[in-house]
């Protein structure tokens, strides 16, 4: 979910890179970063079918290796 002031960014940047991810536009004053306590960006969260977070805080091989985890469970 982007938190740039100007949704023209997140469009740029989507045509420029054709991401294979949904992505959403949140705005910088959303109170979904306070309520999931984003402290910095990129923030990675790993939600379950339940809806859950499954993980949180990962970064480089940690992302890959929750979801291989996450995809076991199943």
């Amino acid at each position: 979910l982007s938190l740039d002031r100007d949704r023209s960014a997140l469009r740029r940047y989507l045509e420029d890179n054709n991401p294979a991810w949904t992505q959403g536009h949140l705005g910088p004053n959303s109170d979904v970063t306070t309520e999931f306590g984003v402290r910095g960006i990129p923030a990675f969260f790993l939600i379950d079918p339940e809806g859950r977070i499954a993980a949180r805080g990962m970064r480089g091989e940690r992302i890959k290796a929750e979801v291989a985890r996450a995809l076991e469970e199943e």
